[in-house]
């Protein structure tokens, strides 16, 4: 990244803390939100909701029970209790969630599948940066950007900037362009300008 382009990184404040990519970043990255998170959960009792939602994600054992699942909305402790699922369940899933996540719609499924490609063991930021322009949600493209950033894919600064450009002719309202933002900030070791006390 040239120094005129990191000054415009630093300079201007690019980062909308509202965006969906960046409470994905914080809620998956961002130790100090990771515990405040984890602080206010534990505060909590646990719903008879929140159990019986638990007890589900327990007996998940098929690519179907997880697509279904993939498919709803996860919060509270339960989030971290399904994304820990997805992870036993790699070898399982991946393929499905590589299938499905071309042609999702459904945000729920686009944001867990984002979890999911963050934090499998397996990297497979080739596999998405081959596929990228495929898939049908620019959504999902914001959010496959930003696993990108997450999981260290260098040599891209050209594509996400290119993304961020036209996200933000495309989609003024969306925010999309925030998860090629956030990518680079990663990338180029600026995850200052990412934290919760900026």
């Amino acid at each position: 990244m040239s120094n005129e382009l990191a000054d415009r990184y630093t300079e201007q404040n690019l980062i909308d803390p509202t965006s969906p990519a960046y409470l994905t970043y914080m809620l998956l990255e961002e130790p100090e939100m990771i515990e405040m998170h984890n602080k206010m959960i534990e505060e909590s009792e646990e719903t008879e909701e929140e159990k019986s939602d638990a007890e589900k994600i327990k007996s998940l054992s098929t690519e179907d029970d997880f697509f279904k699942r993939m498919r709803k909305p996860v919060a509270g402790r339960n989030r971290q209790r399904f994304y820990d699922a997805m992870k036993q369940n790699e070898g399982l899933i991946t393929e499905m969630v590589k299938r499905r996540i071309m042609t999702s719609l459904n945000d729920n499924f686009i944001e867990a599948a984002t979890a999911f490609f963050a934090k499998c063991e397996a990297d497979h930021t080739q596999w998405i940066f081959d596929h990228y322009r495929d898939m049908r949600s620019p959504y999902t493209q914001s959010m496959m950007c930003l696993v990108l950033g997450i999981r260290g894919c260098h040599d891209i600064d050209a594509f996400l900037m290119k993304q961020e450009l036209t996200f933000m002719e495309t989609y003024p309202e969306e925010r999309f362009e925030q998860g090629p933002i956030i990518a680079l900030y990663l990338l180029h070791d600026m995850k200052e300008y990412l934290s919760l006390n900026k």
